[in-house]
């Protein structure tokens, strides 16, 4: 999964998956799921940014659905995720010189 905010479609997706005994992993690539560690970033003033924090809460609510993330970006997984996401699963980490 990878910034996708369809809490909804989601969740019968994953629901799905659990049935057939498979888990369900969140790409993360940025700090974009917490709204108020980045509400101050100037970028988001922009006007195609109009309803991010709606957007955000989405994708943290989506994420919370997961059974665990990949996170190859060291600031975020350097101890957000832990945070924000207690107990979920780090998922097996490829370098991307390995791939």
């Amino acid at each position: 999964m990878y910034r996708s905010s369809k809490y909804g479609e989601i969740g019968k997706l994953i629901d799905r998956a659990h049935r057939r005994g498979l888990k369900v992993y969140y790409d993360m690539d940025d700090y974009i799921f917490d709204y108020s560690a980045i509400k101050d970033l100037h970028f988001l003033e922009g006007s195609d940014y109009v309803g991010f924090e709606t957007y955000s809460g989405d994708i943290f609510r989506t994420m919370t659905l997961c059974d665990g993330y990949y996170c190859f970006y060291e600031p975020v997984k350097a101890g957000a995720t832990e945070e924000a996401f207690p107990g979920k699963n780090r998922g097996h980490q490829t370098e991307s010189a390995d791939l």
